[in-house]
Protein backbone atom coordinates (compact mmCIF):
# COMPACT_ATOMS: atom_id res chain seq x y z
CA UNK A 1 0.00 0.00 0.00
CA UNK A 2 3.01 2.25 0.20
CA UNK A 3 2.27 5.74 1.48
CA UNK A 4 -1.44 4.90 1.72
CA UNK A 5 -0.99 2.20 4.33
CA UNK A 6 -2.70 2.77 7.69
CA UNK A 7 -0.71 4.54 10.40
CA UNK A 8 -0.14 3.11 13.88
CA UNK A 9 -2.18 5.87 15.54
CA UNK A 10 -5.16 5.67 13.14
CA UNK A 11 -8.48 4.47 14.50
CA UNK A 12 -9.70 0.99 13.54
CA UNK A 13 -12.33 2.64 11.31
CA UNK A 14 -9.66 4.70 9.48
CA UNK A 15 -7.45 1.62 9.04
CA UNK A 16 -10.34 -0.36 7.57
CA UNK A 17 -11.30 2.55 5.33
CA UNK A 18 -7.74 2.80 3.97
CA UNK A 19 -7.63 -0.91 3.14
CA UNK A 20 -11.05 -0.85 1.45
CA UNK A 21 -10.10 2.24 -0.59
CA UNK A 22 -6.93 0.48 -1.74
CA UNK A 23 -8.83 -2.67 -2.77
CA UNK A 24 -11.51 -0.70 -4.60
CA UNK A 25 -8.83 1.09 -6.62
CA UNK A 26 -7.26 -2.13 -7.92
CA UNK A 27 -7.69 -3.08 -11.55
CA UNK A 28 -8.80 -6.58 -12.52
CA UNK A 29 -5.39 -7.40 -13.99
CA UNK A 30 -3.60 -6.23 -10.83
CA UNK A 31 -5.86 -8.34 -8.61
CA UNK A 32 -5.24 -11.35 -10.85
CA UNK A 33 -1.48 -10.75 -10.59
CA UNK A 34 -1.63 -10.52 -6.77
CA UNK A 35 -3.79 -13.67 -6.57
CA UNK A 36 -1.24 -15.59 -8.63
CA UNK A 37 1.58 -14.37 -6.38
CA UNK A 38 -0.30 -15.39 -3.22
CA UNK A 39 -1.05 -18.82 -4.68
CA UNK A 40 2.60 -19.36 -5.55
CA UNK A 41 2.06 -19.35 -9.31
CA UNK A 42 4.27 -16.32 -9.92
CA UNK A 43 4.17 -14.41 -13.18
Amino acid sequence: MGADRPKEDDTVYKKNESVVDYIIGMTDNYVKHIAHQLNGMGY
